[in-house]
């Protein structure tokens, strides 16, 4: 197939994992199809945007640009989450800036004043302008849904609610919705998004890449059989299975070859058969929790455009870990050791950015290790039509 195909042909990808293979590099890094993909999967899917340590008070808020839409997340003065649109309704101006605590939202240009809940409270030198009603002046409200202790928005706001009570059964263990993160490690990104979140959908890399950290603690090898039905794939018994073709979520497990248990830090305590499990949960289209015994690692896709996109990789942590002076020692490590884990990804993405690009790239061929990925792939081409 060409590289300047116009429309690539797409059997291979939606063939059988095993007959399968990769994404055409026309889905890389094309301002045209990144424009296709935020118009039907990004602004129309459930989006994480943080955590609920974010905003725990009332009055907290955190602020971020989701495709070019500003917003505002807060905890309203009735202990509400609410997603609001971070443009004044006066001169479009930002109402918020960063992050931190405030009784109301006043924009900086023209002083006009919102509460916390969005609505209307009042604006200078306006007494004049006749059949004006605070009513109709309230800043843009976005649907909001929370999820083991994650935030998530729709801009589409005609969403129906992610329904991932199926993953809740799984995880519920290790008590998500109670964890805490650090501060996150970030990274900027100059390339397509996927090509970051496909890295974390599979362990097929480890060996290789991660061959100085933690490339020897799984046995990829484990996870050879694969065996799937609409409704629930398994793959290599124990280690590696994954619920649902056609949903928009996957769950995944790797077995360690040793407990994964560190003694001596503060963590929820899990039972004996999961000390030695590593759990993959993905989200589509835009989260993946890598969760352990000790700490649960969100890598967060900041999606800027065709070509750029910002990384936070957050740990979560039990909240006296998170919290507590005399753990200070442990919290840096464990920011030291991921970023380390990163650091080895970096490069390798950055070539495949740019091999993604040559004129002479074919898709290649997708291993049963990379089955997530396959997933993710057909459950894309599905909500692009």
């Amino acid at each position: 197939m060409k590289r300047n195909s116009k429309f690539p042909d797409l059997t291979s990808v939606k063939a059988p994992l095993s007959e399968a293979s990769f994404l055409p590099s026309e889905y890389y890094g094309n301002d045209m199809h990144f424009l296709r993909e935020k118009t039907t999967i990004l602004q129309r899917n459930w989006i994480v945007v943080g955590r609920w340590e974010q905003v725990e008070n009332t009055g907290d808020y955190f602020t971020i640009d989701l495709f070019e839409e500003p917003i505002v997340i807060v905890r309203d003065q009735n202990n509400t989450v609410k997603a609001l649109s971070n443009v004044c309704r006066h001169r479009a101006a930002a109402v918020a800036q960063g992050s931190g605590n405030t009784k109301h939202f006043v924009c900086p240009y023209h002083q006009w004043n919102y509460k916390l809940s969005g609505e209307f409270n009042g604006a200078p030198a306006m007494e004049r302008a006749t059949d004006f009603t605070k009513e109709e002046c309230g800043l843009d409200e976005f649907p909001v849904m929370e999820w083991q202790g994650f935030i998530f928005v729709n801009l589409s706001k005609t969403a129906k609610p992610l329904d991932l009570t199926e993953v809740d059964d799984y995880i519920r263990p290790f008590h998500l919705s109670e964890l805490k993160r650090l501060e996150p490690i970030r990274y900027d990104c100059p390339w397509d998004w996927k090509i970051s979140s496909e890295n974390v959908m599979e362990f097929y890399h480890y060996p290789g890449v991660h061959a100085k950290t933690v490339g020897g603690l799984f046995d990829i090898n484990n996870s050879i059989d694969a065996e799937y039905e609409d409704s629930l794939l398994a793959v290599g018994g124990e280690n590696l299975y994954a619920l649902g073709r056609g949903k928009p979520y996957i769950f995944a497990m790797q077995a360690s070859q040793n407990s994964l248990i560190t003694p001596g830090i503060p963590a929820f305590e899990v039972p004996e058969s999961l000390a030695n499990k590593q759990v993959g949960v993905h989200v589509f289209p835009n989260i993946s929790l890598i969760i352990t015994p000790n700490f649960t690692v969100w890598p967060h896709f900041i999606i800027d455009n065709a070509n750029s996109h910002r990384l936070e990789y957050n740990i979560l942590v039990h909240p006296d870990l998170a919290d507590k002076p005399e753990f200070s020692g442990i919290r840096e490590y464990f920011r030291e050791m991921i970023q380390a884990i990163h650091d080895e990804d970096m490069p390798v993405l950055k070539q495949v950015a740019k091999g993604l690009k040559s004129a002479n790239h074919t898709p290649g061929r997708l291993s049963h290790l990379e089955l997530v990925i396959w997933l993710f792939h057909t459950w894309m081409l599905e909500e692009l039509g």
